[in-house]
């Protein structure tokens, strides 16, 4: 999610889901009910219509958190261009070399403030956590790459999304990418043109420091 000047968005997509999550549980109970009994089981149709609120719900506070930090981190550095990063594996080795913190415990998601001075990275909820800040002079590239999500690690089809990725070339370490998936309103991140003109904008912002 970008913040600073963007064009007000509509949140019926994933309103839509919302409301979907539990007549859609509620079917899937129906129908498992029907192919393993040959009947329908309103046990099955109520446990089903539970899971989809618990998923609901869940849905709902991840957004919410991830919400209320992206302000916090907004008024921590004014003006800047904040963003909402999906965490994902290829992001590990930063995490794992520049921060004080496992990549587990960064999060399914995290925020970027993008300003005058850098890139900063915070994990946490209302009260964000500093992670790490990447000096422009740091930053060697800015491109497109594919990330797989970390939340998938465990199955051999992992979900690939378009990131936003640093090339970070900092003394004392060895060089290293951030691969930033941004989240958007939608259940994808930000991918094709408009991911292209976010990485257009950053660049603009690293050049405006030279």
């Amino acid at each position: 999610m970008a913040r600073r000047g963007r064009a007000p968005r509509s949140a019926a997509p994933r309103t839509l889901l919302w409301g979907l999550a539990v007549p859609g549980g509620a079917t899937a109970g129906l129908v498992l009910s029907l192919v393993l009994t040959g009947r329908v089981s309103l046990i099955a149709v109520v446990a089903g219509a539970g899971l989809g609120l618990m998923f609901a719900v869940l849905i709902v506070a991840a957004t919410w958190r991830s919400r209320v930090r992206d302000a916090a981190v907004a008024r921590l550095h004014p003006g800047a261009l904040t963003l909402i990063a999906l965490r994902v594996v290829e992001a590990d080795g930063f995490f794992e070399s520049m921060t004080d913190v496992r990549p587990v415990d960064v999060g399914s998601t995290y925020a970027i403030a993008v300003d005058s001075r850098g890139v900063h990275v915070y994990s946490g909820g209302r009260a964000p956590h500093p992670l790490a800040s990447i000096r422009w002079g740091e930053v060697t590239g800015i491109y497109r790459t594919a990330a797989h999500s970390a939340a998938f690690s465990y199955v051999m089809q992992q979900p690939t999304y378009e990131a936003l990725t640093l090339h970070i070339d900092r003394p004392g370490h060895r060089e290293i990418e951030l691969p930033v998936p941004v989240m958007t309103w939608r259940t994808q991140p930000m991918s094709g043109d408009r991911l292209r003109a976010l990485i257009r904008r950053v660049e603009s912002i690293r050049r405006a420091d030279r």
